[in-house]
Order: structure tokens, then sequence, then C-alpha cells
């Protein structure tokens, strides 16, 4: 398959909606909070489903910005004895805010307990619909977004609008695609180089495949596609590169999961060409 038919796929322009929302849902939700939070929750899953260590959800932006990674590693936040966070976010509460910068760490602590608790459970007992736990994915999420934006976090509480756009969201997701052996949550590929520092990281790497999570209401295969291979480059470039054969992604919203070999979206040649690019980019 060549790398324009993948761009010409009929599903961006007549594949709907696996779920009809509500008119009134859309309105009045901060959709990169809403996405933030679905990758997290996906990230949960894998955790859950693939047994792997209660820490990993440490490695969440939001959660490391909030505490501080040094502060996560000593395990202490589960009783409150915080003294010294790290956290780049709490360290800086003596600017205007809506909360007692106590009751905001009780909460936030609260908060990384319930998501503790949800993937500690059984797959079989999981409850979707969780509402604790989806305020928590929110709360976090809401701190990634402030450090990948600038922008600073004014309201601390989930809008009921969030919620019901999360859930839906989830409610139409069928995770089939998602399982492997290997797996990496939120990959990082960022690269400095004497003209430009690049900030990127994937969603989740599952057995060589690098899977984007799109929560948009559109299918943009063109644009997206660029983005992994754009990934795929860079992660080429580190010192220590991740292996990488294929790059899928996945629209919850439409139930809309697309695999690609790195082979069938281009050639030696061409991916020579754009590592040689992105190098003189770089500097």
């Amino acid at each position: 398959m060549a790398l324009n038919d993948c761009f010409a796929m009929p599903e961006s322009k007549t594949r709907k909606p696996s779920i009809k929302f509500p008119a009134s849902i859309g309105v009045g939700v901060v959709f990169s909070e809403v996405g933030c939070a679905y990758d997290y929750w996906v990230r949960c899953w894998r955790v859950i489903l693939n047994n792997l260590e209660t820490s990993r959800i440490y490695d969440f932006k939001g959660i490391m910005y909030f505490f501080g990674k040094s502060q996560l590693a000593s395990d202490l936040l589960m009783d409150y004895r915080l003294t010294d966070l790290s956290g780049e976010y709490y360290s800086t509460l003596d600017r205007p805010h809506d909360a007692d910068a106590d009751e905001l760490l009780v909460r936030a602590g609260n908060y990384l307990a319930a998501i503790r608790n949800f993937v500690n459970l059984e797959p079989s007992t999981v409850d979707p619909s969780d509402e604790t736990a989806i305020e928590a994915l929110l709360f976090f999420a809401k701190f990634e977004c402030e450090l990948r934006s600038g922008l600073p976090t004014l309201s601390f509480d989930a809008k009921a609008q969030n919620i019901s756009e999360l859930r839906g969201i989830m409610a139409s997701s069928d995770y089939t695609w998602a399982h492997g052996n290997i797996i990496e949550l939120n990959p990082a590929f960022g690269l400095t180089g004497k003209n430009l520092a690049i900030g990127a990281d994937g969603d989740l790497l599952i057995d060589g495949c690098l899977i984007e999570l799109k929560t948009s209401g559109r299918i943009q295969l063109k644009k997206d596609i660029r983005q992994l291979l754009s990934y795929y480059i860079l992660n080429k470039l580190r010192d220590k590169s991740l292996y990488i054969d294929a790059v899928s992604v996945y629209y919850p919203r439409y139930d809309l999961y697309k695999r690609w070999s790195i082979s069938d979206l281009m050639t030696p040649s061409q991916e020579e060409r754009l590592r040689q690019y992105m190098k003189k980019w770089l500097g």
C-alpha cells in the first residue's frame, strides 16, 4: 500500500461515529483534558491486562508534574507524609489558585489512590463508569495540559461535560487491538540539537507498534501518519532507540483502528531522506 493510498482512505470522510453523543455533551467540553484523560485510561487498562507494576502510573506526566518524580519514587503519597515535594506544579502553589494548598494536596493524594486502586483490580471487576476514577484521570490531565501549554490551571474540578464526554468515548472503545507483551506507556522521542530542541512522546508502544490515540471528532489520516512517522524518525536518531516496525492510530469515537508496517509507508531511501532532513533541522 502506498502512502498516498493511506491518505485517501474513505473512512476519513464517510465513516460515522460508532456512538452518537447527545448534542449538549460537546458544549463546554475541554477537549484537550478529555483527550489526555482518555490516554491515561487506556494506559491504565494496559497496566491491568498485562499485570504491569502499579508504579507505571507514576510516569503519567500530569502526576509527575504535580508531585515530582523523587517524591513518587519514595512512595510516601499514600499516607500523606509529604514534606519536600519536588513537583514543578506543587512547588509553585504560591501563585493565585482557587484551593488551599494543603487541601489540594490531600485531594491529589486521594485521586492518586483511586487510580492505584483501579489498576490493581482484576479485569472482570473493572467498572468503566466508576466516577471517582474518571474524575481522578481528568484531575491529573489538567496538569499535563498545563505542562504542555504553559497555561495555568484555574479550576481543579472535573466539569460535568468532561465527565460525560470521557465516559461516552470510553463506552465506544474496543481494546482488542491493544493486546501485546512488550509495552511502553508514553514512549519519549525528544531530541536536542544545536539548532532546535524537540519534545515528542507517543501514546503507546506495543510489540514494536507505535500507537496514537485520537479522540478528535475528525479522522485525519494524513496528519496523523505524518506525526507517527516523525516520531519514528526521531526514535531512529536517538542513542538508545526503541524497536518500532509499525505504526497505528485508533479513533475511539469511531472504534476505528488502522495499522501499517513502516515498509508499507516508505521505502528505505525515503526513510533515509527523512532522517537526513530531521538531522539537518536539529543541527
